[in-house]
């Protein structure tokens, strides 16, 4: 584990389009889902593909630490689309509240159009406390993950660990999600 402690702030939103983050390197492809016309006027549409971690997210620094925020995301966005929350899991070994937040994705997956939370911007700022010491970065989040609240937003605090050769989410924090 790195013992320097850095943290990004991003601020993310709600809409219906997004992809999944993950955590240590994955060979997988990207998240995507794309209905389109087809010859004839008809439809066609591809199912999601698992997201694949980008290569800007395998460094130690603060630019992959976003980067790989940006990765879990798109496999939290996945989760809700597809219902499958193994990849996000596999990201965030050990984070019970990552796995209450992906357990209420499973039990809840169907029941309703799905959002998707959409990352507006990041900055960097320095880490507070103890709690924060065993963390190489954090990651700050205001997101809207409630389709009946347009606009309004909850924060989620991501603690990363340097994990197996890439990141993983060590620990999350949630106001009002």
């Amino acid at each position: 584990m790195v013992g320097l402690v850095v943290g990004t702030s991003l601020l993310v939103a709600c809409s219906d389009a997004g992809g999944e983050a993950e955590g240590p390197p994955s060979s997988t492809p990207s998240s995507s889902s794309s209905v389109s016309s087809g010859p004839g006027g008809g439809e066609s549409s591809s199912a999601p593909v698992v997201p694949v971690l980008p290569e800007a997210a395998r460094g130690d620094d603060d630019a992959a630490a976003v980067a790989f925020v940006e990765h879990w995301v798109e496999l939290v966005n996945y989760a809700l689309v597809t219902g499958d929350t193994a990849p996000a899991r596999q990201s965030a070994p050990g984070c019970s509240t990552c796995e209450a937040v992906l357990d209420d994705i499973e039990s809840t997956f169907g029941q309703q159009e799905p959002g998707q939370w959409e990352l507006l911007t990041s900055q960097p700022f320095a880490p507070q406390g103890e709690d924060q010491a065993t963390t190489d970065r954090v990651v700050v989040a205001e997101i809207n993950t409630n389709e009946d609240r347009e606009g309004a937003t909850g924060e989620l605090t991501c603690g990363l660990v340097q994990s197996g050769g890439g990141w993983a989410v060590a620990w999350l924090d949630a106001e009002e999600l």
